[in-house]
């Protein structure tokens, strides 16, 4: 937690803050009925659709629209059956609960005081709670600071431009008949999904997005008050709400298909550069050169990133009218609000909308690192980018190094980098690149784990109101990038040795630990490094009951009283084909509980 306000805090205030934004208090109430009886529903009625429509293989849910309450005009007796007696399990099982809760109770993870101090700080006027930039942790500041410094930015009419509140509404209505008028007029060059989910969120409900920033804490050369002048916000405005997220949604998948087929420079991830640098030789006098675009996503000419994006889309075979007109669509129609205040994004990609980062990438790697390339006579063997920070080796002499730099400087006036470089190692991304020893002409590179100084590894507590399986899960992916994020097993045991240490102190017991460590071995990273980045949602997942996480879910072992019944219907065709056979596990999920920060950050300041 950073502390750059002028409020001071109670030992209660601050135990509660140091418990890290993901940390879920124990609820105070029980789940009601009426709340799992609509959760019960909801579930019977996923079997009765199945049952009716079956397995609908392998597409791909993105551009899903959630049905209406339609009903299967027929299902087989045993389905009925089934779900009648799912039904009076789980019903049971409730009516049990003060029993359950009695025998097995669930401890109050946080002190009164505590509680006291979350409520104050939660209705406290005079300061905002914003999590830092880079998952760094919570900040805390006043309020007054944080106000100026987003209205500071919001003020910069070359960017923004304020826009009176009476306009909104009808606005809204236009941008309605818009996505509209779009998807009937490109029906024929757009996927038959896509087409039923832009008309879908055309008749939506809209919210103006909030504007927001993230402190940059990590920028500060010490996390004080006397280096507050230094601070600067990341500005965020999500656009989940607002009327131009489904096409953005749309054409983020478009442009990440083109950009992964026609600039292979950009990273998909980290994975893929430790691939690259492991199997790779380097001059033993080479210059390991990190860069970063500034500000890219304000920096970006809108008119020539729509041009390069439609052309790149229709190389791919997607129709480039269409992803023209849908990308002006997003990038002329970015709004925010804040305090009360209406205000339209005049210049730049948009903020918050899920298309910017691949527009970003591809109006880089065709407006400036193509072009830059042409003009070479030698390009870096090595030279990737992830968004806004790259990553080359370079096999020349220092002076041709700084002219190349320059070069990348000055190819578009709007578009500026800084960099780093050395001839042993340099920082870049979750990355420490370093050359190995050797006295040939070439020598290896290896990987280790970089951390950023300020990092307070606020990992969720042990007594955090989590179901146990998020804690071994969380532990595992981040034991599984450390294999990968290091070449040699002794920089892994290290980093194994912090991370262990680093839990034992958030409460972790031992014995937990060493047998989830024990899980994973450096020797998975082969394994790890051959996985294929993202993972989509797909249909042919059998029907998942999703409950609320209270205190009476935590005890009464729900999935225990699901596979029961299941067990004895198991035997019936028509069952069995729902859940994928007699020898499949029936599935429980649980929503997740308001945690300390979705209690105390806000997106309105």
């Amino acid at each position: 937690m950073f502390n750059l306000s002028s409020r001071p805090f109670s030992y209660a205030a601050l135990r509660t803050l140091n418990l890290g934004q993901k940390f879920i208090p124990t609820p105070g109430v029980d789940t009601p009925r009426d709340r799992l009886e609509r959760m019960i529903t909801r579930y019977t009625r996923n079997i009765r659709l199945r049952a009716w429509f079956g397995d609908t293989g392998s597409a791909d849910l993105k551009f899903h629209v959630a049905g209406s309450n339609w009903e299967p005009p027929f299902v087989p007796a045993a389905v009925t059956r089934f779900n009648q007696d799912v039904t009076a399990a789980l019903q049971a099982a409730y009516d049990l609960r003060h029993v359950l809760m009695h025998n097995h109770p669930v401890p109050d993870n946080v002190t009164p005081e505590m509680r006291r101090a979350m409520f104050e700080l939660q209705h406290d006027p005079s300061v905002t709670v914003k999590p830092s930039d880079k998952n760094m942790g919570l900040c805390i500041l006043d309020r007054s600071w944080y106000i100026a410094e987003c209205l500071r930015q919001l003020g910069d009419t070359n960017t923004y431009a304020q826009v009176p509140a009476a306009n909104i509404p009808p606005l809204v209505e236009h941008l309605r008949r818009q996505v509209l008028r779009l998807s009937t007029v490109h029906r024929l060059h757009m996927p038959d999904d896509v087409y039923k989910y832009l008309k879908a969120a055309a008749i939506s409900d809209f919210t103006v997005p909030y504007f927001y920033l993230l402190p940059k804490v990590h920028k500060l050369p010490a996390v004080t008050r006397e280096h507050l002048h230094l601070l600067k916000g990341r500005p965020i405005a999500a656009c989940h709400s607002w009327v131009t997220n489904a096409s953005s949604v749309y054409l983020a998948d478009v442009l990440n298909h083109t950009c992964h087929h026609l600039f292979p420079q950009v990273l998909p991830d980290s994975r893929a550069l430790v691939r690259l640098l492991e199997r790779s030789t380097v001059g033993r006098d080479a210059f390991l050169v990190t860069f970063d675009v500034v500000s890219m996503y304000p920096s970006i000419d809108n008119n020539e990133a729509v041009t390069a994006c439609a052309q790149a889309a229709s190389q791919c075979g997607y129709h480039g009218g269409m992803v023209e007109e849908l990308l002006t669509f997003v990038m002329q129609h970015g709004y925010c609000q804040f305090d009360g205040q209406y205000y339209k994004q005049v210049h730049g990609t948009v903020m918050g909308t899920p298309v910017a980062p691949p527009y970003s990438n591809i109006y880089v790697a065709s407006c400036l690192e193509a072009v830059a390339q042409a003009q070479c006579e030698y390009w870096p063997a090595i030279y990737k980018r992830f968004i806004d920070d790259g990553f080359f080796v370079w096999e020349q002499d220092e002076a041709s190094l700084q002219a190349f730099l320059q070069l990348l400087n000055s190819t578009l006036p709007n578009i500026k980098i800084t960099w780093q470089y050395s001839q042993h190692s340099v920082d870049y991304m979750d990355l420490t690149v370093t050359k190995c020893a050797g006295t040939g002409p070439t020598v290896g590179v290896k990987v280790t784990t970089f951390q950023k100084p300020h990092n307070q590894y606020m990992y969720i507590p042990y007594f955090s109101f989590h179901r146990r399986g998020v804690f071994k899960g969380f532990i595992t992916a981040e034991l599984q990038r450390y294999a990968v994020t290091n070449t040699l097993p002794a920089d892994f045991a290290h980093m194994q040795a912090l991370f262990f240490q680093r839990l034992v102190d958030r409460g972790y017991p031992v014995g937990k630990l060493r047998q989830w460590f024990a899980a994973v071995e450096h020797s998975c990273r082969v394994q790890l490094l051959q996985r294929p980045p993202g993972h989509k949602r797909r249909a042919g997942v059998p029907p998942v009951l999703v409950l609320q996480n209270g205190q009476f879910e935590m005890t009464a072992h729900i999935a225990a009283v699901l596979n029961r019944v299941y067990a004895a219907h198991k035997h019936e065709p028509a069952v069995a084909k729902i859940f994928g056979g007699s020898d499949a596990r029936l599935i429980v999920a649980y929503t997740k509980n308001r945690s300390l920060g979705a209690r105390l950050i806000r997106a309105r300041h």
